[in-house]
Formats: C-alpha cells, structure tokens, sequence
C-alpha cells in the first residue's frame, strides 16, 4: 500500500513539473518557456550557439534566410501546448494522464534593430491559462491554474540577430512561483540559446534542408536534439518549413527532479523523441504565421529509496501537442 502512495505521488509529480521534451521550431518557442516576472532581474548571454549545418542548398533560384522586422513592428498569437502521458509501473498499467492545455497570449514589439541586423524588442504575456480536459483531481488542477496564471502580465526584452539566433534576454522570476516550476524555468533559461532556430549563413532555395543541434536541459534531463529543416516555398519573404526532430539523452543518468522527496533516487535509463511539425514564417515578422508540431517521446526511469535494494520501474509514453498562430 505504501509503495502504491509513493509510486501515485511521484507519477503526479513528473506530470506536474513536466518531464517531457520541448522543442522550438520558431523563435516563438523560445519566449514560451523563458518569461518571468517581478524581481531580481535576470540577464542571460549565451556564449555557445546550436550547429547549423546545411544539408543540401536546393533549387535555383536562392537567396539568404534573413529577419528583417522593422522597429515599431508589434505582433500577436495564440500559443497552445496540450499533452497525454501513458505510464507502466512495474509492468502495469497506470491511469492516463491527460495534462490541461496551456493557452499563452504573447504580445512583441520590435525596440531597435542594429546596424548589423540585430534585432532587439520587448515581449508580453497578456494572458495565460488552462484550458481544456484534465484527468488531475480539482484540487490538484487548481493549484496548477493558480500558479501558472502568475505568469499574466509576464515583460521582458530579447536581442537576436538576423538568422534567429537569441544573443541575450532580460527578465525576472516571480518570488511567489512554485519552487518547481521555479527550477525548471531557471534550467531552460541557462538553454535560451540552445533553443533558438536559426537559418543557414548560405543561400539557399526550394527543397533546402538543414541540420540544427543542439544541446537543452529540461528539467534536469540533458537532450541532445537535431531538427531536419526543409523549406517547401518561398514568396515574397513568406516561407513554408516542414519540420522533424528527434531527441536523445545519455543512459543511466541520475535526474534531480524539482520537488523529488528526500532519500529518492531517479535514474533515468532510456529516453528518445521523435516529432514532426510546419512552420509558416514571414522574414520580416518575429513571431511565425503559423506552426505546429507534434512530439512522441518514450522515456524509462527506475525509481530507488536510499539502502533499499528494491526498485521501481516506469515508463512512460508522452504526446505533445504545440500550436502557434499569429493574430
């Protein structure tokens, strides 16, 4: 009875802090995970950048990828991540989990743009919840909505240069935040960088593709991602991408989980990803036209106490769903 107390905590709380991947197919992702609010201010300067590789230019006639947003430029959409998760605990089935959608309004406006093209402009959240059907009890669900609604109101300012790499941003963390999704914020914020998704330094045409790794640590899992990006058209700035991903984290690696109970020890034994998605992006916008993507992930962890020799298996399946779209 104990072992099935603790094992329903710890399956709330991976649910709960969000042990699943994350990706960024456009610039608009970045913001998704990295805003704060209230004091202290942070600054965050990456000095590593995700690989770019170019994989084929394709067809005549090409041109060079760049983002043009002109000062003044302000920008709305409609951000939404729903996501399923499947468990077996020690071969058997646990209950689904089906986690509330998160619906995040995102407002920008373009500052200043270099003379070297980058681009520097502030960001808003003029509204945040949760949306849609939930599996979690009322109380669980509340307190979720509770904290994640703190999130309204979020500003902050970003500077990222003409291929879409972010080079810093400011912001702060609120002081009344959950100490979980806390630590999580201040994990992915160290990866802001990492999660940019810029475009080739060569010219490239219809039926391009390029490679972009990078390296993001999400919630005290270290993934290594590649995204395949293919641009399908291109029109008057306006560029059609199709996207994949895969994602893989190196075995046998011992996860500090936020909120994990003392004495608990997680390993993580196997993790991979896998998603597709398109992206509708204008070069003179920040944030896309539209986009969405779908993730599939496959994740193992043992769970142990300290001196115990026994140990908890689960895995764990999880969907994710990430819709942009620009008002």
């Amino acid at each position: 009875m104990k072992k099935s107390l603790f094992v329903g905590g710890i399956v709330f709380m991976i649910a709960g802090v969000g042990l699943k991947p994350t990706i960024a197919p456009v610039e608009a992702e970045t913001l998704l995970i990295t805003q704060k609010k209230v004091n202290p201010t942070s600054n965050v300067t990456q000095s590593g950048k995700s690989q770019v590789e170019l994989i084929s230019p394709g067809a005549e006639p090409r041109q060079e990828l760049r983002f043009k947003p002109t000062v003044g430029n302000k920008e709305t959409a409609n951000m939404t991540m729903s996501t399923d998760i499947n468990m077996l605990v020690d071969g058997k089935a646990a209950p689904a989990l089906k986690i509330p959608t998160t619906a995040i309004t995102l407002n920008t406006v373009v500052s200043k743009v270099e003379p070297n093209g980058d681009v520097n402009y502030e960001f808003s959240y003029s509204d945040v919840d949760l949306i849609g059907k939930s599996t979690f009890p009322p109380e669980v669900l509340n307190n979720m909505r509770s904290q994640i609604k703190k999130l309204k109101g979020l500003k902050g300012s970003v500077i990222i240069d003409n291929r879409g790499y972010t080079k810093k941003a400011n912001f702060v963390i609120p002081q009344d935040l959950d100490p979980s999704l806390k630590q999580i914020i201040n994990q992915m914020s160290s990866s802001i960088e990492q999660l940019s998704s810029p475009v080739p330094q060569e010219a490239v045409g219809i039926g391009a593709k390029w490679r972009t790794i990078s390296e993001v640590n999400l919630g005290g899992i270290k993934l290594k991602q590649i995204a395949i990006n293919e641009l399908v058209e291109i029109k008057d700035g306006i560029a059609s991408l199709n996207i994949s991903i895969e994602q893989q984290a190196p075995k046998a690696t011992n996860l500090n989980l936020p909120q994990t109970p003392k004495g608990i020890n997680i390993t993580l034994r196997s993790y991979n990803g896998n998603g597709q998605g398109q992206a509708l992006i204008n070069l003179n916008k920040l944030m896309p036209i539209s986009s969405k993507l779908s993730i599939q992930s496959q994740t193992q962890m043992s769970l142990k106490s300290t001196g115990s020799v026994e140990e908890t298996t689960m895995n764990q399946d999880t969907s994710i769903q990430i819709n942009i779209e620009s008002k």
